[in-house]
């Protein structure tokens, strides 16, 4: 038999594994309840076009739990996760379709460059929150097919080289302290694929090749003591490195022409961030400028913005009504609470 135990519980951005919202509440030890107090019903957020100078324009989009939007190529289409499932989102008509309907989790899609197919995460034949990399035609014709699964490794699809045969991927460490790894899969070539690490041994995560011609190769780490945006020679990572920026930054992506490199800085309350990038070494990273301030959506997994051929930026905005929370509701002895609410059998 089903007993409310407690009301009143913000939702998450992401689902549970049972499919629905989970919430924002977490029971220690000693039986303390801490949770975020709110309706219960996730954040709502639309997708908005914002130019160089930070003037904003509204997509004809419902609002809704948006995550990770991904431009395709040509800018005409998105890929974006809502509730768990990842939907294509057609500009010019205004209307959204579901890419694949699976009742586990599927995100971060992504699109390959010549925009034929989408490449994402799913975590449909494994644990809960274990992710495989599936692939589908693009915009969704016939079934998703297993690309690529490992067995030691949670992964999920990050960035193109530009020619379309190597695959960077992301994925936890299970052997150590290191967080995210960075590595390879490539395409071409006969026999089994296999994940080949980048970097050691640090935590790196939100690699982003360069296109037009993918000389660069744009992450985070946090080999400095907090996450900064380093790039790198790419595929050769023997050239050279550079750090962008001193700072907390995150969520890099590229200009499409590859001569300048995006980022959100963490000062000043938030900042979109831009630097040039040169086609040489010795010296190829340019000095950060501001663009404008940063007040949109973003979270600690994933990219959430991106960035359009004509140069504008992608980014989800924050309804009005679904304001950050700002407290933490603590409850001492809950468990005891809870006993008397729900006593066992």
């Amino acid at each position: 038999m089903e007993v409310l135990v407690l009301e009143g519980l913000r939702g998450s951005d992401i689902r549970g594994g049972g499919g629905g919202r989970a919430n924002r509440a977490f029971v220690g030890r000693d039986g303390t309840l801490l949770y975020l107090p709110g309706s219960g019903a996730p954040d709502d957020r639309t997708m908005v076009w914002v130019d160089r100078a930070g003037n904003e324009e509204a997509l004809d989009a419902p609002p809704r739990a948006y995550l990770e939007p991904k431009l395709s190529p040509d800018g005409g289409r998105i890929l974006v996760t809502v509730d768990g499932d990842i939907l294509l989102h057609d500009v010019a008509r205004s209307t959204q379709l579901p890419l694949v309907t699976h009742p586990r989790l599927d995100q971060r899609g992504l699109w390959t460059p010549d925009g034929r197919e989408v490449f994402f995460a799913s975590d449909r034949d494994r644990d809960i929150g274990v992710f495989d990399i599936f692939r589908i035609a693009a915009p969704g014709a016939g079934q998703a097919e297993l690309f690529y699964a490992d067995p030691d490794r949670s992964l999920s699809a990050s960035s193109w080289s530009a020619d379309g045969q190597t695959l960077l991927v992301t994925g936890p460490d299970p052997t150590g302290p290191n967080g995210f790894d960075i590595g390879t899969v490539l395409m071409s070539g006969e026999g089994e694929r296999r994940w080949m690490p980048l970097f050691e041994p640090h935590n790196e995560f939100y690699p982003a090749i360069s296109p037009a011609g993918g000389r660069w190769l744009a992450y985070n780490s946090d080999e400095a003591g907090q996450r900064g945006v380093y790039v790198q020679t790419f595929p050769d990572l023997e050239g050279g490195k550079w750090p962008v920026s001193p700072g907390y930054q995150h969520e890099a992506a590229w200009a499409r022409d590859g001569t300048e490199l995006f980022y959100r800085s963490a000062r000043d309350g938030g900042q979109m961030m831009v630097v040039s990038v040169a086609s040489e070494p010795p010296s190829p990273v340019g000095v950060p400028q501001r663009l404008f301030e940063d007040v949109y959506f973003h979270h600690d997994i994933g990219r959430q913005f991106d960035v359009a051929p004509d140069g504008r930026f992608l980014m989800l905005k924050r309804g009005a009504d679904s304001p950050v929370p700002r407290e933490i509701t603590v409850v001492r002895n809950w468990v005891d609470q809870l006993r008397e609410r729900a006593p066992a059998n």
